[in-house]
């Protein structure tokens, strides 16, 4: 069953007449323009500028197909939008969307029902999207409820894609998926963390890079926090950035890799643990600990090792992202 492959994601469908100009002024990405055959990448942001939530949105191919399949007391003049978020954020992330509806004319809800997977293969319809791509192409099954988003790709690797079924009863899985962990190392290596429970209200959009996927316009106009992310985009140079690591030491190997979001990542100067950031997300894979941490470039710059705060013994390896080149060495003057 495509449960037992299932990602640890969620959507929520967002409708109504006023959908379009609601997501488009709570996320921190473009709504207005955004077309049934691509999805992107988005942030919501707290006042604070911290990033609450991250994932995918995407609009209903078929406004009235997908009307008219789930949600029946809907108008086909409604807008359907689709957010897909982690598991542990999608409540609160609900909730909170909700406070801010008022009198607009949006309905949202929480698809439990939905599953997200992931799989690969080689699809003759779909052209290869480098690792830098996150343009997102979309394709739909016979169905409005089957949606496959394909993810960008990894060298020397077949083409990637989450798939994602609206209401999931009595489906199966589709061919070729990818076994969880293994999906969220590619992630990790394409540069692309989800924000979880652990890790909500920690980061700027800038300390994971959100802002080089990219999953921030800054063109856009407002929304909750866009004041305080686009000064540390326009005024300031953000330094504390991902990196991505990597180990296979067997201690390391043995830790929870999913606990280890929002853990504390140390230097050892002086022989003293300093702490020097934290871990967005982790993932292990084939005897191998993949995992993008929150630092100073400068401590990357300066060659200093980076240690699991509950590990010392081990420095983590670090790696080559995608987008190393765009992150910022150079301090502005």
């Amino acid at each position: 069953m495509m449960m037992n492959s299932s990602l640890a994601l969620s959507v929520i469908h967002c409708s109504g007449s006023d959908a379009t100009d609601f997501l488009h002024n709570q996320l921190s990405q473009a709504v207005s323009d955004l077309n049934p055959q691509q999805a992107r990448l988005f942030n919501y942001c707290s006042p604070r500028g911290r990033v609450l939530a991250n994932g995918l949105v995407w609009k209903a191919a078929d406004q009235a197909t997908a009307a008219a399949d789930n949600h029946n007391e809907h108008t086909t003049s409604d807008n359907h939008y689709y957010l897909l978020v982690h598991q542990s954020i999608a409540q609160s992330l609900l909730k909170r969307l909700q406070m801010f509806v008022l009198r607009a004319k949006v309905k949202l809800e929480l698809l439990n029902s939905s599953v997200a997977a992931s799989f690969s293969g080689n699809d003759s319809t779909a052209n290869p999207l480098k690792a830098t791509d996150w343009s997102l192409p979309i394709s739909y099954g016979p169905k409005a409820t089957h949606i496959c988003i394909q993810a960008p790709g990894l060298d020397q690797a077949p083409l990637r894609f989450w798939h994602i079924t609206l209401d999931a009863k009595g489906d199966s899985a589709p061919s070729g998926l990818i076994e969880p962990q293994a999906w969220l190392a590619q992630e990790l290596q394409t540069g692309w963390a989800w924000v979880t429970e652990a890790t909500t209200d920690l980061f700027l959009p800038q300390n994971l890079n959100q802002d080089l996927l990219p999953a921030v316009n800054f063109s856009k106009g407002c929304f909750p926090g866009q004041e305080v992310v686009a000064r540390s985009h326009y005024r300031a140079t953000i330094r504390r950035r991902a990196v991505l690591v990597s180990s296979q030491a067997p201690e390391l190997l043995s830790l929870d890799s999913f606990s280890l979001a929002g853990t504390d990542i140390v230097t050892l100067a002086n022989e003293e643990p300093r702490i020097a950031g934290r871990v967005a997300m982790a993932a292990q894979v084939s005897g191998k600990l993949w995992a993008l941490v929150e630092t100073n470039l400068d401590f990357i710059l300066n060659q200093e090792a980076l240690y699991l705060a509950e590990q010392t013994e081990t420095a983590l390896k670090l790696e080559t992202l995608p987008y190393q080149d765009d992150l910022p060495w150079e301090k502005k003057k």
